[in-house]
């Protein structure tokens, strides 16, 4: 007690560079204040002064002071000059020693790192020692300056992102994949390494494979293309997927298209040594088609004739084709094969255009007239089979054929001349034709499936009649024309009581008739 109504205050420094405080000692009246001067040490960092009254030990006020450090004159510099590779941490932070004038060290100074060339990632601190930053080397090597801002001070530090050095490549994921045309496949994901075996961070990986695949960043909005670069991510790692656009093709000795190769390989390379191979097997596309999409070939109706020529409308049914490819009678051709209650047919065209598939085929003399047919389409080790497609004993149908004015007409020839018969050249009465069809039905004598017509043409066991305008013609031959796969031949007479100009056409095979064609017949 230091008088009537007054209470003795002792004031301690109890953290922080030494203060001076005056006066140490106060006498303060309840309910009033007491001030005392407090000059901060040199150092910087937190102040802790507490007040604790003369009386008792069990009270006390502590004050908190943020001592600034003083005006910053001059530093020292630790770490400058280092290097790491690309993604890799400096072996040492950054360590900057600030002074302020009375060359004290100014502890735990504010202090701005700032990155003024190059790629790099700072992580700052401080501490009683002064102020540091950890550094990570960006994703592109070379010089990295950093500037350490603090008052009118502003000093440098170089450090050197070195390029990645792999040594291993190795193959994590998405090898023995088989692909489908249009598919994604699994990520194909590889792993490089330096020689101490850490990851090599920013490492170049180039996927590469041949022109019909691309290749696609697994990362979310990446880039996609075929070479395709990536750069190794914190794990040393890089990933793509592989989208086949096309099956390969190849000539066979014939000069027609075959299937080349079973499978694709994508290449991952790093450096100029470092490469893994994924290779990947081809699948066809699931083939789809419907009963209703087997039709005859010349009228697009549906059903089929053993012997005759058949399309079939579908999706997936062959691979590699651009357009219409020729066949050549081959029961296999770039991975597709039809057969029709297991008996394989000759194929001769396949169309592939704006995605509208279609094959034409001989459908097997072996097949039975009267019972519905199951057809199976196998597309490179892929297939549907269909049961249901109507089988007829004869189903003629006359193929038509451009007439040179943007329209169509059958196919119908002079028979001495081979001119087709067109609006520009007009058949005369009593003139002698060549009309071509399918859907003719059995021949005598027989003819093997994928046997040419004989030069010696057998001829149909059903009668064969033709009909202009519903009068009859004079038919003088009706069977298999020579040299051509499941085409009908009927050589006639044009009749002298038929009225010119375009007439309706029919030919009848028994006493099944063609849906109409037309035939161009001259004026006098």
């Amino acid at each position: 007690v230091v008088g009537q109504g007054l209470i003795g205050v002792e004031l301690n420094q109890l953290q922080g560079s030494p203060a001076s405080i005056s006066p140490q000692f106060v006498a303060v009246k309840p309910n009033e204040f007491a001030a005392v001067s407090v000059i901060l040490g040199p150092g910087a960092g937190p102040v802790v002064i507490r007040a604790r009254p003369l009386t008792t030990k069990e009270l006390a006020a502590d004050f908190n002071i943020d001592a600034q450090g003083g005006i910053p004159t001059g530093f020292e510099q630790e770490g400058n000059g280092q290097s790491a590779r690309i993604g890799k941490t400096l072996p040492q932070p950054l360590r900057l020693r600030v002074f302020n004038e009375f060359g004290q060290i100014i502890s735990f100074p504010q202090v701005e790192w700032v990155v003024t060339s190059g790629q790099a990632q700072l992580v700052p601190g401080s501490d009683t020692d002064g102020a540091t930053a950890v550094v990570t080397m960006g994703s592109e090597p070379g010089s990295i300056l950093i500037e350490a801002r603090i008052g009118n001070l502003s000093p440098s530090f170089i450090a050197t992102a070195t390029p990645p050095q792999p040594t291993m490549l190795t193959a994590l994921m998405g090898t023995g994949q088989a692909l489908q045309v249009g598919a994604l496949s699994a990520p194909l994901l590889v792993e490089a390494r330096e020689s101490n075996s850490e990851p090599s961070i920013g490492a170049f990986i180039d996927f590469s494979g041949p022109p019909n695949v691309e290749m696609l960043s697994t990362e979310e909005g990446g880039p996609t293309g075929n070479p395709l670069r990536l750069i190794a991510d914190v794990l040393g790692r890089a990933s793509v997927l592989v989208r086949l656009l096309s099956i390969p093709m190849g000539l066979s000795e014939a000069g027609a298209p075959v299937l080349e190769l079973k499978s694709v390989t994508v290449a991952a390379s790093a450096g100029q040594n470092l490469s893994v191979l994924f290779p990947i097997d081809i699948l066809g596309r699931d083939p789809f088609f419907e009963a209703g999409g087997v039709v005859n070939a010349a009228t697009f109706v549906p059903g089929i004739v053993p012997g005759s020529i058949a399309s079939i409308f579908g999706v997936g049914l062959s691979e590699g084709v651009a357009g219409t490819v020729l066949a050549g009678g081959e029961t296999t051709f770039a991975g597709t094969t039809v057969t029709f209650a297991g008996i394989p047919a000759p194929l001769l065209t396949i169309t592939n255009q704006d995605g509208r598939e279609q094959i034409n085929l001989q459908v097997p003399f072996e097949v039975v007239a009267g019972q519905a047919a199951t057809v199976r389409i196998t597309n490179n080790d892929t297939a549907l089979e269909i049961a249901g497609v109507p089988v007829f004993g004869s189903q003629p149908g006359v193929f038509a054929v451009p007439d040179g004015s943007g329209g169509t007409t059958g196919a119908v020839l002079d028979a001495q001349t081979f001119q087709l018969i067109t609006p520009g050249n007009a058949a005369n009465k009593g003139q002698i034709l060549a009309l071509f069809f399918t859907g003719g039905g059995p021949l005598d004598p027989s003819v093997s499936t994928g046997q040419f017509g004989p030069a010696e043409p057998s001829r149909t066991e059903l009668p064969v009649s033709v009909l202009i305008d519903g009068k009859t013609a004079e038919v003088s031959f009706g069977g298999y024309a020579p040299g051509f796969l499941g085409l009908y031949q009927a050589n006639f007479t044009v009749p002298a009581e038929a009225e010119c100009g375009n007439r309706s056409l029919v030919v009848r095979i028994g006493g099944a008739p063609s849906p109409p064609s037309s035939i161009h017949l001259a004026c006098p």
